[in-house]
């Protein structure tokens, strides 16, 4: 490793990483998820049923969670540059497969590889690589990362339906093919592991003269805060008991995210909104998404990943119970939205950075993948549960209840694992 004195500060190299980083996620994650959902309904127009087409959902999933399984092993035996190249390549292979499907198979083989962008090409490395390039700001770009999910929700539904309408199915599967084999031919060019091997410091990191200029000016009374503050980003390790509490609390944030998320529009229209104001409340919420995700990754930086969680989880909370009531206005639909829009970064940001919080550097990349799995296996498990309720109940307003209570749980969860922390913090300091 070349000596911070030959290295060069840069800001808008460690922020143009992360743009490329966002395109990859993009890709990844977001054409593997929001970006398929539009093709659903055309593809049953094929023959197929409805279970058929909600089953290729499920099986996406399930191809996730076991490269998740094995996504610290991938990226021992590749780079992250190299094992994110590939991984967006899964995603053009997937596209293409599907593009030549003349039988419900070929469907599942390709949405089975898409799979392994959704966590290999997700939130997993580019938390890794933004970990490289950060020692500042280092939530923020993680947050900017995760955005390209949630834009490919909101940009991609209208630009493939537009193709498949002007064209054909084929046609739109073989656009989104090319579009992530020129993301991952720039990504592959552009990005390095680390910011050294192309000749920088990660950013916020200073040279060795700079270091002893601003040593010279800090007063030995500012010293011992700023060894504090250090030691508040997580050095240390959980016990196994308390890893498994977080592991169950990531179960239930899987749950909660996708099963409200995902049901909010029926809500909307089961308490007797009109269709196009259910479809308003929800775009507004994956507009006020984006938003969040940014304001998370700043709180963070600037506040502490603690008091962020507990900031956009009494959010996500207030916005929660809301939905538990049955009202219908417009100003307590846009309340709704704006609400779990600010709350829901909690479930997609707060992963790595809880993560790289609760363990030190060592268990970080395995500790992140435990997390992800357990959110994954969550969303799974629940991600139907308003609608069995409902077809029990007639009413969704009782499954919000239900998030808003396992939303509290997690909550008193994270909190006794920070407290956990701080009392071995203090021991030590004994």
């Amino acid at each position: 490793m070349q000596q911070s004195s030959h290295l060069r500060e840069s800001i808008i190299v460690p922020w143009g990483i992360c743009l490329l980083c966002t395109l990859v996620v993009f890709c990844g994650m977001g054409m593997a998820t929001g970006g398929f959902f539009p093709y659903l309904p055309y593809i049953q127009e094929e023959g197929y049923t409805a279970t058929q087409t909600s089953l290729l959902i499920t099986i996406r999933c399930f191809s996730s969670l076991i490269v998740m399984a094995g996504i610290t092993r991938y990226y021992k035996l590749f780079t992250l540059r190299t094992g994110m190249t590939l991984a967006c390549a899964s995603l053009a292979a997937g596209q293409l497969i599907m593009s030549f499907a003349d039988s419900y198979p070929v469907y599942v083989v390709g949405i089975a590889v898409m799979g392994i962008a959704y966590s290999a090409a997700g939130m997993v490395p580019a938390a890794m690589l933004m970990g490289n390039w950060f020692e500042k700001s280092r939530a923020t770009a993680i947050a900017v990362c995760s955005i390209g999910s949630a834009l490919a929700a909101s940009v991609l539904p209208a630009a493939e339906t537009a193709l498949i309408l002007r064209y054909s199915l084929r046609a739109s599967f073989r656009a989104g093919a090319l579009l992530a084999i020129a993301v991952l031919l720039i990504f592959f060019l552009i990005v390095r592991d680390t910011p050294e091997e192309k000749g920088y410091l990660p950013y916020g990191a200073r040279t060795d003269e700079a270091k002893k200029d601003d040593s010279a000016l800090t007063s030995p009374e500012e010293k011992p805060a700023e060894k504090e503050r250090t030691a508040q980003t997580g050095g240390r390790d959980l016990s196994r008991a308390m890893q498994a509490c977080m592991f169950c609390a990531m179960l239930l944030v899987g749950g909660y995210a996708m099963a409200a998320q995902g049901h909010f529009s029926v809500l909307m229209i089961s308490e007797g909104y009109t269709k196009e104001q259910a479809a308003f409340g929800f775009s507004l919420m994956g507009t006020v998404l984006i938003l969040g995700k940014f304001v998370y990754g700043r709180l963070t930086d600037f506040l502490g990943a603690r008091i962020a969680s507990l900031i956009t989880l009494t959010m996500l909370t207030a916005g929660y119970i809301l939905c538990a009531m049955p009202l219908v206005s417009m100003p307590v639909l846009i309340l709704r939205a704006a609400l779990i829009g600010m709350g829901l970064p909690i479930c997609t940001v707060g992963i790595p950075v809880t993560a790289r919080e609760l363990s030190s550097a060592e268990k970080y990349p395995e500790t992140l993948r435990n997390y992800q799995i357990g959110y994954t296996t969550g969303s799974m498990l629940f991600s139907s549960f308003p609608g069995v309720l409902y077809d029990r109940l007639d009413n969704y307003n009782v499954s919000y209840a239900i998030c808003a209570a396992a939303v509290v749980t997690f909550l008193a969860v994270l909190l006794a694992a920070y407290r956990q922390l701080g009392q071995a913090e203090e021991r030590k300091a004994l």
